[in-house]
């Protein structure tokens, strides 16, 4: 389970908050008021959630944000985005009010699941060419070497944009140039 943080400056808000979360089985590692005091003690954690309010004592959860680790995911409270806020690469989510506990509950369900599936793409990690591909790969990057008088840099970057562009994989996308090329 993330380690979760509730940075909230109304007072009794917070206390609810924190008591709801700990009759649920998330009991928070860290509460506080101000936006120094969470940054002085997020040291000590390893990632996790911060739930906070638009607004501490001492700084907006924008500024919290800038300076927050990157392996947190902020959970702003009553708030909207701002205009032009694409939410920091999905790591801010807003819930606005009336809040429900159960939509707390859940934002934190899916954050969860989302360090989770992340976590799971790092290990996995690129998957690995056959030698098969890495031929097609190669003999489609000579023909435009050859047909078009490109590099070998160009002719990568050629294909790569290609791929992305048709939504198909480098491969499929080799086999296309050897198909139009009568190889």
């Amino acid at each position: 389970m993330a380690a979760i943080i509730v940075a909230i400056s109304g007072k009794k808000t917070s206390e609810r908050i924190i008591m709801s979360l700990t009759r649920s089985g998330y009991p928070p590692d860290c509460a506080c008021r101000s936006g120094a005091f969470l940054l002085r003690n997020m040291d000590r954690l390893q990632g996790g959630i911060v739930i906070v309010s638009q607004r501490l004592s001492d700084m907006s959860h924008v500024e919290l944000f800038e300076s927050l680790d990157p392996s947190f995911f902020m959970l702003v409270l009553g708030g909207e985005p701002m205009a032009g806020d694409p939410g920091r690469e999905g790591r801010i989510r807003y819930l606005s009010s009336p809040i429900k506990f159960i939509d707390i509950l859940e934002e934190i369900r899916s954050i969860e699941d989302e360090k989770q599936r992340q976590k799971k793409v790092r290990a996995k990690g690129p998957r690995k060419r056959t030698v098969e591909e890495e031929r097609l790969i190669e003999g489609a990057k000579l023909l435009l070497m050859h047909k078009e008088g490109m590099t070998e840099n160009e002719a990568h970057i050629y294909l790569r944009k290609k791929s992305m562009e048709s939504g198909d994989s480098l491969k499929d996308t080799a086999e296309k140039i050897r198909i139009l090329y009568g190889v």
